[in-house]
């Protein structure tokens, strides 16, 4: 997976997909990880800053990485240093698996709207669940705007 593609220094959605696929499930929950090295060297190469510990208020045990941003112990983006700032939370241990596997929150409008683009290029199609789903795909995406109306998130889920 080529680093350089994704912009506005976030993952694209495709690495986001391909992040999805180095979740390891068994027996209906998330149990680890694939790959951690390889997950760690694209966060890393992108200019993540990787973090691992138990939120607040996530079920089971996560991978964050934040870009541009500090994570607070919910994972929520704090101190944010530019409209580049993001922040991703893969799953990697005891969560259902239906639960979201990777999750991109991005401060800015313009990296959003280019997230959608991306969706729509793909050929995903929004369902009446809200959901962007794709024939033959494993994988949902769930694109919305944050409640407290700072930043957008990006989420992806098992189908």
């Amino acid at each position: 997976m080529p680093l350089s593609e994704g912009s506005h220094h976030c993952l694209s959605v495709r690495q986001m997909l391909y992040v999805a696929e180095l979740v390891k499930l068994e027996g209906g929950k998330v149990a680890g990880l694939k790959d951690e090295r390889t997950l760690d060297r694209l966060m890393v190469g992108m200019g993540y800053r990787k973090e691992r510990y138990d939120f607040e208020d996530q079920d089971g045990e996560v991978m964050a990485y934040a870009y541009d941003c500090e994570l607070d112990q919910t994972g929520s983006m704090v101190r944010t240093r530019s409209t580049d700032a993001n922040r991703v939370i893969v799953a990697c241990g005891h969560q259902p698996e239906s639960s979201n596997l990777v999750t991109l929150v991005v401060a800015g409008r313009a990296a959003y709207n280019e997230l959608l683009m991306q969706i729509y290029d793909m050929n995903y199609y929004k369902g009446a669940d809200g959901a962007f789903h794709k024939e033959g795909s494993r994988f949902r995406i769930f694109p919305s705007e944050l409640v407290d109306g700072h930043g957008f998130e990006v989420d992806i889920c098992r189908e």
